[in-house]
This record gives C-alpha cells, sequence and structure tokens, in this order.
C-alpha cells in the first residue's frame, strides 16, 4: 500500500491523492476551512508511527483523531488529551503541534488530569477482551501530552444517530442499543473503575451491527477549590449534581444517573435539564408525561419510572448499581425485540431472557375473524332507529323521489349497507378485525392500537390478541405481566385460546 495514497477520512487507498475520496467523499480542503485550531494537521506523524487524520470527535477532555499504523498497516483512533480551558496550542502551518498548559493553577490542573489520564488508560487495558468496550493498545508521550491508541471501529456515534433522526426514538429502540451498554457499563464497575461520561457522544453503533462504549473519560478526577474549574469537563444534561464538586459522593450510580440521561435524551428528543438547575427548580417532565401529551412516540409508565428514578437528584434515591438498573428494566420490560444496531448482541440476550419458555413462538390465531360479516346477528331496535333517521334525511333533502321509493330503500341495498355499518360501528369486535389486518401485514404497533382499544370495550378476542402482543413483544414491549392480565381476561371472556397460552407460560415459569 502506498501511504502517500491514503485518504485521511477513512485511511483507504485512492488512486489520485488531491482528489475526493471516492469511498468516503472526504476532501482535504474543505475539512482544513471547517478543522478545528486546536487539532492537529492531518499528515501529522506521532510517535514516529502513527499519520494522523481526520477529528473523529474534540470533547472537554481531549480530540480524537483517525489515524494509520505505519506498521501494522491499519487504521486506528488516537485520542489526544488536551483539556480546553487548561491548556492552548498554535494552530498554524509552521506550530510543532506541542500543547502549553496555561499558568497557575490551571497548569496543576492539567498536570493532575494527565496523570489521571495515564492511569486510567492502563486501567483500561484489562478490558481488552471485553466484547463491545473499544480495545486501548498502547500508550505514548508527545507533544507536552499522552496520546491513547485505540481500536477503531467504522460506524457512527448514538450522537450522530439521533441528529440524523431527528425524531425521538421508540421505546423499543432505545432499549435495544441501551442493553449492551448497561451489560458492558456492569463489568466495568466490578473491576473498580467508573466511566463518568456516558451520553450519546460515547455510544458507538458499529457498521458490524454492535453497540460500543468508548472513551472512558480519562482525567475524570480533574477538580479545583471551584465548581466552575470544572464546567469544561463536563457535559451539561448528562451530568449527575455529585460531579461537579470536588469531593462528590460518585459511585456506580453516577454512571446510572448519566445513562439514563441519555436514555431520556434518546426517547424524548431533549437534552435533559442540567442537574444543577434541576435542585433550584426541577422542570423536567417525565417520558410518560411527554408521551401522555403525545409530543413523543408512546413510553410506557414503567421504562419513565426507571428513567425517573435513575436519575435522581440524590445518589442515595438512585439504582446503587447498573445491576439494579437492569433487574429493574428486564423485570419491568421484558424487552428484548431486535434492531440494526443490536441485533447481534440481542440475539443472545433473548436466549437468556426466554430461557424455559417455548422455543417456538406460538402463531396468532387470527383465522376466526367473521368482523366483516354483521348480517349474521341480528339487528338492535336502536340501529333501526338510526336507520329511519337517516333515511327522513334522505327524504327531506330528495323530496318526493325518495317518498316513491322509501319501501325499496327500506328493503334494498342501501338499507342493507346502512344497517351493516352501523353494526360494525356498535360491535366491539370490528377493533380486533382491524387489529387483525394490520397485524398480519407487520404493522404490530397498529395492531396493538386497535386490539387494545377492542380489548377496553370486553372484546374477548382482543384481550386474546392483546395479550399475545405482550407476551411476545409484537408492537409493544414485552411484559408478562401485562400479557397475563389480558390472557386472563379473554379466559373469562370464554377464549380457549388465551386459557392455553396461561396454561404455557405456567408451565414454562413465567408466571
Amino acid at each position: 500500500m502506498d501511504v502517500n495514497k491514503l485518504c485521511f477520512g477513512c485511511m483507504k487507498e485512492k488512486e489520485n491523492p488531491g482528489q475526493r475520496c471516492p469511498y468516503c467523499g472526504f476532501d482535504l480542503n474543505e475539512y482544513m476551512q471547517k478543522c478545528s485550531a486546536r487539532a492537529l494537521r492531518p499528515g501529522t506523524i506521532l510517535n514516529g508511527q502513527y499519520l494522523v487524520g481526520k477529528v473523529l470527535g474534540e470533547g472537554g477532555f481531549g480530540i480524537t483523531y483517525l489515524a494509520y499504523d505505519l506498521n501494522v498497516m491499519m487504521a486506528v483512533a488516537i485520542k489526544e488529551y488536551f483539556p480546553s480551558g487548561l491548556a492552548s496550542r498554535d494552530g498554524s502551518e509552521k506550530s510543532d503541534g506541542r500543547i502549553s498548559a496555561f499558568s497557575g493553577e490551571k497548569k496543576n490542573y492539567f498536570e493532575h488530569g494527565l496523570n489521571s489520564f495515564v492511569e486510567e488508560v492502563r486501567n483500561l487495558m484489562q478490558f481488552r477482551d471485553y466484547e463491545g468496550i473499544v480495545k486501548v493498545n498502547t500508550l505514548f508521550y508527545e507533544n507536552g501530552t499522552a496520546y491513547m491508541v485505540m481500536e477503531y471501529i467504522r460506524g457512527k456515534s448514538l450522537k450522530q444517530y439521533l441528529q440524523e433522526k431527528q425524531v425521538p426514538l421508540s421505546e423499543v429502540e432505545t432499549l435495544a442499543i441501551m442493553k449492551p451498554v448497561l451489560r458492558m457499563l456492569g463489568k466495568v464497575h466490578e473491576s473498580g473503575v467508573i466511566h463518568r461520561d456516558v451520553s450519546p457522544d460515547n455510544i458507538m453503533l458499529g457498521d458490524n451491527g454492535k453497540v460500543y462504549l468508548i472513551d472512558f473519560g480519562a482525567a475524570r478526577m480533574v477538580t479545583g477549590a471551584e465548581t466552575k474549574s470544572l464546567d469544561v469537563m463536563l457535559k451539561p444534561g448528562y451530568t449527575p449534581f455529585e460531579q461537579y464538586y470536588s469531593k462528590g459522593n460518585m459511585g456506580p450510580w453516577t454512571d446510572v444517573y448519566a445513562v439514563c440521561a441519555t436514555m431520556y435524551r434518546m426517547m424524548s428528543g431533549k437534552v435533559p435539564q442540567e442537574s444543577l438547575a434541576r435542585i433550584d427548580r426541577d422542570q423536567q417532565e417525565t417520558l410518560y408525561a411527554l408521551s401522555e401529551k403525545r409530543e413523543i412516540p408512546s413510553v410506557s409508565e414503567r421504562t419513565s419510572q426507571v428513567v425517573e428514578k435513575g436519575m435522581s437528584l440524590k445518589t442515595e434515591d438512585r439504582y446503587q448499581n447498573i445491576y439494579e438498573l437492569i433487574k429493574d428494566l428486564n423485570k419491568r420490560e421484558r424487552n428484548y425485540e431486535q434492531n440494526s444496531y443490536a441485533e447481534k448482541n440481542l440475539e443472545q440476550e433473548n436466549e437468556k431472557q426466554n430461557e424455559g419458555a417455548e422455543k417456538t413462538e406460538p402463531k396468532l390465531v387470527l383465522d376466526e375473524i367473521k368482523y366483516s360479516q354483521a348480517s349474521e346477528r341480528k339487528w338492535k331496535p336502536i340501529e333501526i332507529i338510526y336507520t329511519l333517521i337517516i333515511i327522513n334525511v334522505i327524504i327531506n333533502v330528495f323530496g318526493d323521489v325518495a317518498i316513491y321509493i322509501k319501501d325499496i330503500l327500506i328493503g334494498g341495498l342501501i338499507a342493507s349497507v346502512i344497517l351493516n355499518f352501523l353494526k360494525k360501528i356498535s360491535r366491539k369486535d370490528i377493533f380486533f378485525g382491524l387489529g387483525s389486518d394490520y397485524f398480519r401485514e407487520g404493522d404490530y404497533e397498529k395492531a396493538v392500537e386497535w386490539f387494545e382499544k377492542g380489548a377496553r370495550k370486553g372484546d374477548g378476542r382482543s384481550q386474546y390478541a392483546l395479550g399475545y402482543c405482550y407476551h411476545f413483544g409484537k408492537g409493544v414491549v414485552r411484559d408478562f405481566e401485562e400479557a397475563v392480565k389480558w390472557y386472563k381476561k379473554a379466559v373469562r371472556r370464554g377464549e380457549s385460546n388465551a386459557q392455553q397460552m396461561l396454561e404455557d407460560m405456567r408451565r414454562n415459569g413465567l408466571m
């Protein structure tokens, strides 16, 4: 490979070094016009081994670059410790790239943060074999600072994904993405390490379908006597109250807050209210309240409660560790529906979650739908009254002509159509029929909407179908308690299929 022809945007070789990359569309001239003056220039060689490319991300603690390892001939990611507000770099073309810490107290903060960065990188080396955690390869010093070399994940950050979607994510997709993140954090906490910077910026959605937790926040212990000294080190909305203070009581519960804040952002479409502001006046609406007002997609009250507890201002009111949070989500939501970013992880999770349950999901029986055959039922007096009113309206509009054919209308096609329509809108099982149509088409969320309407009106088949949807997570978050509730209601309406489902759940230990 000719390294002189590498694209600084994707590290793939291209024929003409000066042309726009045919693979990723990267154009060096355009990049240089927009690039941060703080960042190293593309083409810089670090440690005599790493060719620096574009900036992948820039935050309060440093800058992450795409780079190319000239020794092993592969793309890597390199994190540079460069805390904003504590140091600067000459961004001119003639600059050697050296970072200069500010004088006085800020220099002390910089040096303390550098030591913490190095120590944390060394700690993270132990997670090299952890699934879903970006592997750290090595550490080196240069330019008056330190650099961490990591595995490069091709994909996009959760922050980018949310910006592209421009709408809140569904509860199903949010949980599917975040479940792997929670499991990773649980393992990390067991090793005595706290991430302290969980946010959409630091969750990667890989092109390979996996979810990764990145940037373990080197130098998260940078502290000063004044809260203001830490402002550049923290992400408003995702940072709990205790992280703003040098002697704040930090622990796994600190990451719990950030994780729940991230889920809040995903499902609400809004960055959560800053924790310091919430202490003075908490104006943050719950996810359930937002969904009730139809400002966001439907979020169950249970998941809303989990997120709300995880974002409690007082540390003692939160889940004290990730496993408590996972347990409550598993207990209350029971959802592991697959999506494009968590599909491979969730296959294994489904097997664990449904251990002891049926190996093959039974098909929802929809063959009994007869809602369109309204003529099988006798007409009710109220329906006849409605029909006569409609016919009288026709008479008033069309006059003698309508009177002349009134008898024909009553006994003919129009009267039959009107009555059949009235029967449909007065019958509970019309909802079951509409829901079944959507279910067959694969639009499970719409199917659930109609099944629920019929179920709440007391239709047994709708209750059975709604229980089935909760049982197997079709269009809703999987919830065995809800499934049992609706199955039992359906049984009381004489639905034998629901009775069979209850027996299967009891046999498999699901109730």
